[in-house]
């Protein structure tokens, strides 16, 4: 006979099936005295403590009986009303609780957690379960996402599906989710012997646990899978995740980059972010750079300064990785289209690694080794589409960095503020939509930008991001995303003034907070809908505005720029930063480290 621990509001006492079968019900109640430690009672002390006051126990306990009479029961009271909510602590300390002061086999979880703080104490006390041949079932949340224990691989994760009858069940292979069960609308039992409707995950749980408890023998693993089998009403194969390529990056020591454009002007002012040393700037005689500082072309004191260098006489004996920008119009202009093959050629034959931000598989020769060339690029068999729609809630906060228009330094900032918050000792996760993301040490690169090698959109765009971020976020106290261009359309005549990329990076990030970047030339009209927008869609903060000034022209009194953000700053509803400004960008970090606090 199966004992099974039932984890949810207790049960009623005075249910009439209840006291007829089992008149003295087994169980303990955990609760907290305020804020303070976990506190527990059983039923050999006071046997009311797991009388259910809301129902939701009691109606798990007789759909289970329906499926099956002969069985024990052992009941774990978290709830004692309607507006509590189980933390985490309390809810791995019953689990380890069944585990070592009970012989129940079976745990019947009709509840879950969507955010968590120690994943690895709640797995563990999962895992020791299975190991020893017992089994938890849990259900899945019922707003349609993620949520834990169900989507561990040692937890048997229940999904509500419309499916015939209450005995019916189908498998899922391949997938977060490993049952659909009755979860449909159905009479229920609930408090004072009344009779309730209701529908979801928690009830599809209990109608599995109740088939499960009919297993004839102790679980063992490989009997137990093919009695599920067997018995099912079919079974669902979902594609496997497909092995994302590693980062390339991790290997690199010493890299040079080819040509001096935007994208490059960025990893000189940030080199002191790069996990690699960056060597030397390489550009055509034709460009009137050669022999030209950085510093002084960029205006600025950047962590190191170089000397750009002809690329005819390139030093292959002083780098292991050539990282090559777009170069397609920049080729054309000066007619040496014909450059970038040969270029590609010789840099896979003297064995270097090459980083091109541009998609190159059609200049690789078939006879050459892939492995030592990369672009970021994302695709269809990268999207994870095995877990039904669910999505994962972060653990983290989120900053997002989104903006009015293009060309208006949110890489920029978003390299700033990554500098600041590891300067600071946060672990940071970070989504970067340029292409060299990954060059700077963030976690995912989604290059949508100029020349894009993302191929995938609306729902695989969140399905992707939310993985990644999410998996990423484990060691991490803070995921930062960037958009690019503008976020709605400044005028609704065209179709290329819609970005629905900023809307997909909206959605899968989630942002609780926002940096917005604006234009000194942008209508308040604008900027405040944009804010709104944005609020709107995330159901996050904009909590700052930043303006990157270009031309700063001073006058007698205050600078023209100073004038240019006040006349701003007075219209909006959000503080405004200067990004060109060191001292306002510190600024801007502690009011972001503040708003999270």
């Amino acid at each position: 006979m199966h004992k099974i621990a039932i984890i949810d509001t207790g049960v009623d006492l005075k249910n009439r099936t209840l006291v007829k079968r089992n008149r003295n019900a087994e169980g303990v109640y955990f609760f907290r005295k305020t804020e303070g430690n976990i506190s527990l009672v059983t039923t050999k002390s006071d046997p009311m403590c797991i009388q259910d006051n809301v129902g939701h126990g009691t109606a798990m306990y007789n759909i289970i009986l329906s499926h099956n009479e002969n069985v024990e029961f052992f009941f774990i009271k978290l709830y004692n009303s309607e507006g509590d909510y189980v933390d985490e602590n309390m809810f791995t300390f019953a689990l380890e609780y069944v585990y070592s002061s009970t012989n129940c086999d079976i745990v019947s979880c009709s509840l879950g957690i969507s955010v968590l703080q120690n994943h690895e104490k709640l797995y563990d006390i999962c895992n020791k379960f299975r190991k020893t041949g017992r089994i938890i079932t849990a259900a899945f949340d019922n707003a349609g996402g993620i949520s834990f224990p169900a989507e561990y691989d040692s937890v048997i994760g229940v999904s509500s599906f419309d499916i015939g009858s209450r005995n019916d069940y189908i498998l899922v292979e391949n997938s977060p989710v490993n049952v659909l069960a009755y979860g449909r609308n159905q009479r229920i039992v609930w408090l004072d012997n009344s009779l309730l409707f209701g529908y979801g995950n928690s009830y599809a749980c209990a109608h599995f646990s109740g088939i499960l408890s009919g297993y004839p023998e102790q679980f063992e693993e490989n009997k137990l899978a093919g009695w599920l089998s067997k018995n099912c009403n079919g079974t669902i194969k979902l594609p496997t995740q497909g092995i994302l390529p590693s980062n390339p990056v991790l290997h690199y020591k010493k890299a040079v980059v080819f040509p001096f454009n935007k994208e490059i002007h960025s990893l000189i002012r940030f080199s002191d972010l790069l996990s690699f040393e960056l060597v030397d700037i390489y550009e055509t005689k034709y460009s009137a750079l050669v022999s030209a500082s950085t510093d002084s072309l960029l205006n600025e004191k950047c962590p190191k300064e170089y000397i750009i260098k002809n690329i005819n006489n390139i030093q292959w004996d002083t780098f292991d990785t050539f990282i090559l920008g777009h170069i397609d119009e920049y080729l054309s202009a000066i007619n040496m289209a014909e450059y970038k093959q040969k270029l590609i050629y010789e840099i896979l034959v003297h064995g270097k690694n090459l980083y091109s931000l541009d998609d190159i598989d059609a200049y690789i020769p078939e006879n050459f080794d892939k492995s030592k060339a990369f672009y970021p690029a994302v695709k269809k068999a990268d999207v994870p589409n095995n877990s039904l729609g669910k999505l994962y809630r972060y653990d983290i906060p989120v900053l997002g960095v989104f903006g009015t228009s293009s060309r208006q330094g949110k890489f920029t900032l978003q390299l700033k503020l990554r500098r600041k918050f590891l300067a600071s000792g946060y672990r940071v996760v970070q989504v970067g939509t340029e292409p060299t993301a990954l060059l700077y040490g963030m976690d995912v690169v989604f290059p949508v930008g100029y020349n894009s090698t993302v191929n995938i959109s609306k729902h695989d765009v969140i399905r992707f991001l939310n993985y990644k971020i999410w998996k990423a976020s484990r060691n991490a106290d803070i995921a930062l995303v960037g958009g690019q261009a503008g976020t709605i359309p400044r005028d609704n005549c065209n179709t290329d003034n819609y970005n629905f990329t900023a809307l997909e990076l909206l959605y899968a990030a989630v942002p609780d907070a926002v940096i917005l970047l604006i234009n000194s030339s942008d209508s308040i009209d604008l900027i405040e809908r944009t804010i709104k927008f944005i609020e709107a869609a995330t159901d996050g903060k904009v909590i700052a505005a930043v303006m990157l000034v270009r031309h700063q022209k001073k006058s007698q009194g205050d600078s023209g720029v100073e004038l240019e953000q006040l006349t701003c700053e007075s219209e909006l509803s959000v503080p405004l930063y200067l990004l060109n400004d060191d001292q306002q960008m510190e600024t801007l970090f502690e009011s972001i480290i503040s708003f999270f606090s």
